[in-house]
């Protein structure tokens, strides 16, 4: 899978006039998005994975597994688990939540999300390929820290989410937590407590076009409709694209140990 996309910001201020633009572009009513984003850095060169021992056995195939860190043999790379929320999931003590992080199917699943260091070279928006694996049984954070990852923050996107024909629209910001948490089962603190990453409180525009491969011809209309849809925002939001190291996924402090062989949002952070 490979994502084209573009970005663009504005102030708090215009927060509410620019869902009102896309809702009417998408002649759609806005969708919540609230999410929880942990974000995994690497501790050691991964390794070919073998069989899932004890509580990440279940996660996903074998087959799954090698595409989720196909990419792990050269550059190491950060990992992300996410899983959609609710807002009654928000400010509930420890005795109300499940001692066991084992997904079940009553609950949201938690999603595996690798995504590489844009393409280089000038483009009219940003390349990059793309992998998410949705988790619906077994222990995720388990699953991750047995490839040789451990936690590196947790965050909380929240927004709203537009299509607009093959564009996914995104207005969201990065909401930090006011206490660092390592565990994926550990509660989430009230809602009113997130403090914006941006202080300024600004919103972040993403629009994204998916395609199952690099095709060029896939790519141009990609391209394409995109550029058609920042024409039709001038004046509105400025879509541009970013510096492409500024999306760089990889994680460069880690050196390979002896006798071993020397894998993103919004940018990275760097353990």
């Amino acid at each position: 899978m490979h994502e084209l996309l573009l970005f663009g910001q504005i102030p708090a201020a215009r927060h509410e006039q620019l869902l009102n633009i896309l809702a009417g572009l998408a002649a759609m009513q806005p969708q919540r998005v609230l999410e929880r984003h942990v974000l995994f850095k690497p501790t050691r060169i991964p390794q070919a994975a073998g069989p899932a021992r004890g509580g990440s056995q279940g996660v996903v195939s074998q087959k799954q597994n090698q595409q989720a860190v196909r990419n792990a043999n050269t550059d190491v790379f950060h990992l992300e688990l996410v899983k959609a929320l609710s807002e009654l999931e928000f400010g509930k003590g420890s005795e109300s939540m499940e001692v066991d992080a084992t997904v079940t199917e009553q609950e949201g699943h938690w999603e595996l999300r690798f995504k590489d260091t844009p393409q280089p070279g000038k483009r009219p928006t940003i390349l990059r390929s793309a992998e998410t694996i949705e988790i619906k049984s077994g222990d995720p954070q388990a699953y991750v820290e047995a490839l040789g990852y451990t936690v590196l923050n947790q965050t909380v996107v929240e927004g709203h989410r537009f299509i607009l024909d093959n564009i996914i629209l995104c207005l969201h910001r990065i909401m930090t937590l006011p206490t660092p948490i390592q565990s994926i089962n550990d509660p989430l603190p009230a809602v009113s407590s997130l403090v914006p990453l941006d202080k300024s409180g600004s919103y972040v525009l993403e629009a994204k076009v998916r395609i199952a491969e690099s095709n060029p011809s896939l790519i141009s209309r990609a391209e394409q409709e995109l550029a058609a849809f920042q024409t039709r925002m001038r004046g509105v939001i400025d879509l541009v694209v970013p510096e492409r190291l500024a999306l760089d996924t990889r994680a460069l402090h880690v050196r390979p140990r002896l006798g071993t062989a020397a894998q993103g949002n919004s940018a990275q952070a760097r353990g």
